[in-house]
């Protein structure tokens, strides 16, 4: 058998049954939605959750709406419906089986290129949904278009991230006003990259900026021009030879070009402008030289002025944090993101806010499906208040301290609801499908923003806790944060051509003025008491905080700044206006299997006969029921490797199957030193459970059926062959986050066992496993890493474990020392242990432990040859390792006093490492000397692995 195509195939089906295994891994929590139904429109399937009809309504409106535009612009149409999936709320679209890997709180959409399929949640504010699901469905489309929906096809494109994004930004927002106004700011502050550059990142940037070069593209030199690129890029010519075809320039004198253009558009409104020294003092983590300036997202000041709170990346997770507005010291952080149930906050919207009389804060925080609010003295612990809602997000309190506000997404609409303290009732303010958000409960009411997706018109407005409400200013363009103080209500909008303050007075028809700043204003609040505004935005030396004392007063004689942003509006229209919903079709979800993946090679050679492998991956469209089919042959028949796997994550109980049958066959070398010409066949099959109680935790069962046979092919007799039956749990937690080689920080544990009751002469045994891992955050770049593990068999057939190396290995040729009979060596564990050689120490009972220190060697490193490669964030590990493996504890002896303090069957290695990772995978190199304690081996051990760090 071919060593690269076996190799290729034990990846894959590793990698399969993932599921079934007792493996590390975070959770997601299915079977906690309704029942599924479809709207089918001409271009698109929307599936949608029961409860949301109306979101998946106007979801299927817009997308007709789009991709109209879509099509007249580009003259082309899918051929076949693009499959849209609309999830309730955030905190369920987090927990999608469409992907495997974990959805981090930035993510508002995907497009995966298998089946071309579309997943977002409603977050109850329409203009941010229709911007997702727009952006969406532009990468739907182009990868149609482009690359037939085939995942080859884009990868051979040869294009860079910000072509695609880029591209799907511009289609569905064109140039509107918030995009330049962000561009802007990244162009002021000195924060784009030449296209080059931006062809090798892949962060927020090449999002925006991507969407300005198609602007660019569109204003220098014309919609020609532009969709020549677009094609070019469609020929995989690359955008290299894209843009030399389009434009017929480099790409680097292509990006002189828009550099320039960039700078000589936007630096001219510094010098005009106003900075946000000029409107407040910056809030500093520190004093003196040593000061910095303190960053928070969404940040909320106290009454009395002395206090900020918002949401700080604390230890790599997203937590609340209360800061003295002084000097940035922390006060307290009443919601650290982790542990058992995962609680976390969002930095996307305010999630926190202070009592009346700045002695409490309020924290919404994201638990594993739902959203809750916690209340916690400044100093002190938080308590949960009996709330659980979709989403949760701006938290106030009213004046008198006796309630609480708040903006809740339950049913398709973020609506406000109050909650009183002293009688715990909950009452609904506002119902309707516009949506309120950025509440703020002053003397006058309870203030909020809200919009009409129809009309593409956002009002502020102000609420009474009975449900009566007034407009008090209506616009065209963004506004956000209405804040009332003693001198009216003051907000952020973008009404003038560029985000600033204005102010609404009492006695004033429109809006004043305040600011005429170079760059963006967010997130204002106020402190009552002492009369001051707190904002966050950035300048030349970077974003934070700003104090403000003034700022009501303020006036700005401008009445329309230097560069209007935007050249067209962005309307999330909802209507039914040209098209015809009545006679699309409505029908139940029924899950039905379709192609995702698929990959078949075949040869014949005049020797070694017949040789190919198969690959093949089913799902159904929520990818609730996933099947893969993978075989691998070369030579004979019954040399044929074959899986089949099958899971179900429709319920909180995810249930999975595998059926497989491996063959190798090698020269064997025996005990006595014969050597004989084998195949060893292992065949089973393997059924199994898992509930997850959290993202963090879970439960495992399973039952194994395994038959391990080997047969003397010189002489066609059977060797060898045993059945194994058995059971099996697990109880496994996970709340690790990744860097990248490996876990950066929290915890793993998992305890395991494995029973086989010896039916019908079958081996007996009982297994059972502890391993403990913690990653400890020592600094922004170096982890503690530090792991304890070890497990004990019994019973006639009891197993064996393992030790040596880098990796958990057994040698693949069956002539492992100590290992008698083909039945322990297939049913054997390995462990690591380095400066040992692979699986030279073998017992019945383990154990191990490891302790790390993790830290950068390479940020970043460009090789111009032989091959131009660049590599990022390689890093460094000094270790020590320690384990002993026996088959009789009560004669184990750890160290002995004799002759000099030594260690004896406890084995220990003291060694460095290096980590790199290439993208695929990740390079290991490690050096290892063992030591007794008494001394240290003058010859070290060589390993070179291709995997994470434990």
């Amino acid at each position: 058998m071919g060593s690269g195509v076996r190799i290729f195939f034990l990846l894959i089906l590793a990698a399969a049954t993932a599921a079934l295994a007792t493996d590390y891994g975070r959770n997601k929590i299915t079977g906690t939605d309704g029942e599924w139904w479809v709207v089918h429109s001409p271009h698109f399937d929307v599936y949608y959750e029961e409860g949301t009809e109306a979101v998946a309504e106007s979801t299927a409106v817009i997308a007709e709406r789009e991709i109209r535009l879509l099509g007249n612009t580009f003259d082309y149409l899918p051929s076949e419906p693009i499959p849209v999936i609309i999830y309730r709320s955030p905190s369920r679209f987090r927990q999608t089986t469409l992907l495997p890997s974990e959805l981090s709180e930035g993510i508002g959409g995907f497009t995966e290129y298998y089946k071309g399929r579309i997943a977002l949640p409603f977050d109850g504010i329409w203009s941010d949904f229709r911007h997702v699901l727009a952006h969406e469905l532009n990468h739907a489309f182009v990868y149609d278009m482009l690359f037939r929906r085939q995942l080859t096809d884009i990868v051979r494109s040869r294009a860079p991230l910000w072509v695609l994004e880029g591209l799907a930004e511009y289609t569905s927002l064109g140039w509107d006003t918030a995009s330049e106004i962000e561009f802007r700011d990244m162009v002021i502050s000195n924060s784009i990259a030449t296209v080059g550059e931006l062809s090798r990142r892949q962060d927020y940037l090449v999002y925006r900026e991507g969407q300005a070069i198609y602007h660019f593209m569109v204003q220098r030199y014309g919609e020609d021009r532009y969709h020549d690129f677009v094609r070019h890029m469609r020929n995989r010519q690359g955008v290299e030879g894209a843009i030399e075809e389009a434009f017929d320039m480099s790409i680097n004198q292509f990006s002189d070009r828009f550099i320039d253009w960039a700078r000589e558009t936007y630096w001219a409104e510094v010098a005009e402008g106003e900075s946000p020294c000029d409107i407040g003092v910056p809030v500093m983590l520190g004093e003196g030289k040593r000061g910095k300036r303190l960053v928070m997202a969404e940040p909320f000041i106290s009454p009395d002025g002395s206090a900020v709170a918002g949401c700080e990346y604390y230890h790599g997770r997203f937590s609340g944090v209360v800061r003295s507005a002084v000097n940035g010291e922390v006060i307290n952080r009443p919601l650290k993101g982790g542990g058992f149930f995962e609680e976390s906050v969002s930095p996307m919207y305010r999630t926190m806010c202070f009592s009346p009389g700045s002695d409490s804060v309020a924290v919404a925080f994201h638990r594993q499906v739902s959203d809750g609010i916690k209340i916690a003295p400044v100093n002190g612990e938080p308590l949960s208040l009996n709330l659980d809602f979709e989403l949760i997000r701006d938290p106030v309190w009213d004046p008198d301290g006796g309630r609480i506000a708040f903006s809740a997404l339950t049913e398709g609409n973020l609506d406000i609801w109050t909650f009183d303290f002293a009688s715990g009732d909950l009452n609904r303010v506002s119902r309707n499908e516009q949506g309120e958000y950025d509440l703020w409960w002053g003397e006058s009411g309870i203030w909020c923003v809200s919009e009409e997706p129809s009309e593409n018109i956002r009002s502020i407005q102000c609420w009474q806790p009975d449900g009566s409400f007034t407009v008090a200013h209506e616009c065209f363009e963004d506004v956000s944060s209405p804040v009332e103080t003693p001198d009216g209500v003051m907000f952020v909008s973008s009404e003038n051509g560029q985000p600033d303050f204005f102010l609404m007075q009492p006695d004033s028809a429109a809006p004043v003025r305040l600011t005429d700043m170079y760059m963006t204003p967010a997130a204002p609040s106020w402190a009552d008491s002492s009369g001051i505004a707190l904002f966050t935005s950035s300048d030349w030396s970077g974003s934070g905080l700003f104090i403000a004392h003034d700022l009501t007063s303020r006036r700005t004689g401008l009445s329309d700044s230097l560069h209007t942003c935007g050249d067209r509006a962005v309307c999330a229209d909802t209507s039914t206006t040209g098209f015809d919903p009545v006679n699309w079709r409505i029908s139940p979800y029924q899950p039905a299997f379709s192609l995702d993946q698929v990959s078949a090679n075949a040869g014949f050679d005049s020797y070694a006969g017949l040789s190919g492998s198969t690959y093949f991956v089913f799902s159904d469209v929520l990818a609730h029921h996933q099947l893969g089919i993978v075989s691998n042959f070369n030579g004979q028949v019954t040399d044929m490797d074959a899986a089949v796997m099958y899971s179900n994550m429709a319920n909180r109980v995810q249930v999975g199957g595998m059926a497989y049958r491996l063959a190798d066959r090698y020269v064997f070398k025996d005990s006595s030193g014969n050597r004989d010409y084998v195949r060893d066949i292992n065949a089973g099959a393997t059924v199994g459970a898992s509930y997850p109680f959290t993202r963090a935790f879970r439960a495992d069962l399973f039952s194994t059926f395994r038959r391990v046979s080997r047969e003397g092919l010189w002489d066609n007799e059977m060797l060898f062959t045993e059945n194994i039956f058995s059971v099996g749990g697990a109880a496994v937690f996970d709340n690790a986050l990744w860097g990248a080689v490996g876990p950066r920080v929290g915890s793993r544990m998992s305890v395991n066992f494995d029973y086989a009751p010896g039916f019908r002469d079958n081996p007996e045994y009982f297994t059972a496993m502890l391993d403990l891992r913690e990653y400890t955050w020592v600094s922004q770049e170096v982890t503690l890493a530090s792991r304890i593990a070890g497990g004990m068999s019994f019973g006639p057939d009891r197993q064996r474990f393992f030790l040596g190396g880098a990796l958990p290995h057994r040698r693949s040729r069956g002539d492992v020392e100590g290992v008698g009979d083909l039945y322990q060596f297939y049913t054997s564990y390995a462990d690591i242990l380095r400066g040992w050689d692979y699986v030279s120490l073998d017992g019945s009972s383990y154990g191990v432990a490891s302790l790390e220190l993790r830290y950068p060697v390479i940020n970043y490193l460009s090789l111009a040859a032989p091959v131009p490669v660049t590599f990022t964030r390689g890093r460094g590990v000094i270790f020590t390792d320690m384990g002993f493996v026996s088959d009789d504890l009560s004669t184990f002896k750890g160290a002995s006093g004799s002759n000099g303090f030594h260690l004896e069957d406890l084995k220990m290695s003291i060694g460095t490492g290096f980590r790199l990772n290439v993208g695929f995978f990740v390079l290991k190199s490690d050096i290892a000397w063992r030591t007794d304690l008494s001394g240290i081996s003058r010859k070290p051990e060589y390993y070179f692995t291709l995997s994470t760090e434990f």
